[in-house]
């Protein structure tokens, strides 16, 4: 799991083919989303935040108090699979609830569909 969380942090971690990810912001990351799947675009955007909902599913319930409300995401029961698809359109759904916030960076979108979605129970 370790190892998974690793993979995970590096693929959030920008490099010159990825540089775009830094500056993306949740509209193009929703309008990304919204390409054909196999295409670039929805590849990129299934991994942007399947990788990040990997990394908050690592915190989730076991994680920092600090961080849980913020960062963690939980699935109703602990053997609940959170799905990539199911990660996309909790994305797609927060992003159209909230179209004011299109402008601001991708992950903090990720991050708030994700944790609304699948809160984690106070510790």
């Amino acid at each position: 799991m370790k190892r998974l969380l690793l993979l995970t942090a590096l693929l959030l971690v920008p490099t010159d083919a990825t540089a775009e990810s830094e500056n993306t912001t949740i509209q193009q990351l929703y309008e990304y989303c919204k390409w054909p799947h196999g295409s670039p675009q929805s590849l990129y955007c299934w991994g942007f935040i399947f990788a990040a909902g990997q990394m908050m599913l690592e915190i989730g319930p076991e994680g920092p108090k600090r961080w849980q409300g913020h960062l963690g995401m939980c699935g109703v029961k602990p053997t609940d699979i959170i799905t990539a698809d199911a990660m996309v359109q909790a994305f797609l759904d927060t992003t159209e609830a909230f179209p004011e916030l299109g402008g601001k960076p991708a992950l903090s979108g990720v991050i708030l569909a994700l944790a609304r979605t699948w809160p984690c129970p106070p510790k």
